[in-house]
């Protein structure tokens, strides 16, 4: 789990920019279902291509945006060390990600600053 702090609820809300994306879903910290837990981030990251890509961003530029969370899915210790909800926030040169107490419904925002009510 990671702790959540008043700066990083602060940083979070200062943050603007073009394409500021939050990212909400549920996820298992133990058990067989906790292996879903890529999957289904990775299906998340398949939507906010798609969506980037309609809203008219180039591919090169999609890629280095998504970079930071895409890596996520390659670290297996940052999955087995999950909580009840994961939340990502990310724009261009600033990303943060909270495994967080909370089970949260899969939630999915692109816009020009970061969705804190999930």
């Amino acid at each position: 789990m990671d702790i959540l702090n008043r700066a990083d609820l602060q940083e979070l809300i200062e943050e603007t920019g073009e394409w500021c994306i939050s990212l909400y879903m549920p996820a298992h910290p133990i058990g067989w279902e906790q292996q879903q837990n890529p999957t289904r981030l990775k299906n998340l990251l398949t939507r906010v291509k798609k969506d980037l890509s309609e809203y008219g961003l180039r591919r090169p530029d999609i890629e280095g945006l998504l970079r930071p969370t895409e890596e996520l899915l390659l670290d297996p210790d940052f999955w087995q060390h999950q909580s009840e909800g994961l939340a990502v926030f990310w724009s261009n040169g600033f990303s943060r990600t909270y495994r967080l107490p909370t089970k949260f419904e899969e939630l999915l925002i692109i816009a020009n600053n970061f969705h804190m009510g999930a």
